[in-house]
């Protein structure tokens, strides 16, 4: 048996080793809440890794691995920052469900996340439809990469999320006694869009 995931939604997850002079002045920058409630609280600094160029280049470098070595995009094109800013969510908070407008892929750099902080998820709305629509939900004997509409992936120091900016995610409550924060960017393509419209043709055959 052969199953193809096909016109899947990729999710880009690695972890580095962050430093501690790092995570000290992420949480010493300046924020302000967001309007809703117990959703947390934003940097001021919307160009954040700007201001920490060895995060920048940790960002920028796994964005580039994302797109040419895991989507293998053409390096005449190339990914760009193009804005950034730091999440900060305190004890009860969480993020609610979002998308990203204004880019084509979207990143997540964890910080400092304590136990029980909170938990990356990803969700399909009702109106995308996967191997089942949101109005029809069969029982399933598990939940698995291919049937679910809901999948969560455990933050840790250092970790790095990346995937296609339309794709609804949020963020589980901060269960925990100390403070989260991450660093989230949207990346944009740029350089020589300039090839010819084609058709492409997978051919499938089987093993």
């Amino acid at each position: 048996m052969t199953v193809f995931p096909l016109f899947s939604s990729p999710v880009y997850v690695e972890t580095y080793n962050i430093e501690d002079e790092d995570i000290q002045s992420i949480i010493n920058e300046e924020y302000e809440d967001y309007p809703k409630r117990r959703d947390g609280a934003q940097s001021v600094n919307t160009q954040i890794l700007q201001k920490y160029p060895r995060l920048h280049a940790i960002c920028q470098q796994h964005a580039e691995r994302m797109c040419y070595d895991v989507l293998s995009i053409q390096d005449r094109v190339e990914p760009k920052i193009v804005c950034s800013w730091v999440n900060k969510h305190r004890q009860g908070e969480r993020a609610n469900r979002h998308g990203h407008s204004n880019s084509m892929f979207t990143g997540c750099l964890y910080v400092q996340c304590p136990p029980d902080c909170g938990n990356l998820m990803f969700e399909a709305s009702y109106n995308h439809c996967t191997w089942t629509t949101g109005m029809i939900e069969p029982p399933v004997f598990e939940d698995t990469m291919l049937n679910s509409r809901v999948w969560q992936i455990v933050p840790e120091r250092g970790m790095i999320a990346m995937f296609p900016n339309h794709v609804d995610h949020l963020t589980g409550y901060n269960e925990s006694n100390d403070d989260r924060y991450s660093i989230g960017f949207n990346i944009m393509l740029e350089g020589d869009f300039s090839e010819k419209t084609r058709d492409l043709v997978i051919e499938i055959k089987n093993v």
